[in-house]
């Protein structure tokens, strides 16, 4: 990986400057880490608050940024303004990419920064991810997958890098719950996040709540099936999911699939 490093280290110091789109995911967190300490303060974290982000993990990309010590800054991103991603296509992550995306090229030109990079990694071109073609179209550029970065190599830079975060589960935005041609809505978005921060708080270290109105559909991992299935534990969740608003709660069997909901379209 050493070679790898020092391809990265290069890119970086020819930049001069840059803004990093930062979730504060293990592969956005790395890259935000090492333009930081390439560039110092001429990079600068970016992350895109919208109601597709959960509370708990905006918390933690500023906690983490600041545990860091690279310069983190909070734009507001209304996507739900626009109808053609709020109505659910199928092309829905093309579609909020390029508005995200170019929020932070707008904000590019303001600030005079050189370029906006981004964390993609090697594995996600192997992956189904239409938002990586609207990168591609606003010159957004993308060093850890250009430089053939995994996930796998990643995660063991973070952690020799002393990053907390290098061990956590990938997240997915709260669209990614909602069925293909199922409006998004500020409601639905808020049921689920709640629905998902109180079955995380029983304990559960993955948790998808898929919403097939008006049913709630729990992942959580397989090995963790046991503990959700337990009486006291799952009355609380049915409970707690029904008075948010949900009318039937079930279990997938399954386990936690990422993306399941594309497998199932």
């Amino acid at each position: 990986m050493g070679k790898k490093i020092e391809k990265l280290k290069e890119y970086l110091e020819n930049l001069d400057s840059a803004i990093i789109a930062y979730s504060g995911g293990i592969d956005s967190s790395f890259l935000a880490l090492m333009a930081h300490k390439v560039l110092g303060e001429n990079a600068v974290a970016v992350t895109l608050a919208s109601p597709l982000v959960p509370a708990r993990e905006m918390d933690a990309s500023k906690k983490l940024a600041k545990l860091m010590g690279f310069r983190h800054h909070v734009l507001a991103a209304d996507i739900l303004s626009t109808p053609s991603f709020a109505h659910n296509p199928k092309n829905r992550c093309y579609i909020c990419k390029k508005a995200l995306f170019y929020a932070l090229c707008r904000y590019r030109q303001k600030r005079g920064f050189a370029a906006v990079i981004e964390g993609s990694n090697a594995d996600d071109r192997q992956a189904y991810r239409p938002g990586l073609a609207a990168l591609k179209e606003l010159g957004i550029q993308s060093p850890l997958a250009d430089f053939g970065f995994n996930k796998k190599e990643i995660r063991s830079l973070a952690k020799g890098l002393g990053l907390p975060n290098h061990s956590l589960p990938s997240t997915a935005c709260l669209a990614s719950r909602i069925p293909y041609g199922q409006k998004i809505s500020v409601k639905k978005l808020d049921m689920i996040s709640r629905a998902e921060d109180f079955i995380a708080g029983l304990g559960f270290e993955v948790v998808r709540v898929r919403y097939h109105n008006p049913i709630a559909r729990i992942e959580v991992q397989k090995n963790q099936l046991n503990n959700l299935l337990k009486d006291g534990t799952y009355r609380q969740i049915s409970q707690y999911l029904k008075k948010l608003g949900f009318g039937y709660i079930t279990v997938d069997l399954d386990g936690f699939r990422s993306g399941s909901l594309d497998r199932d379209t």
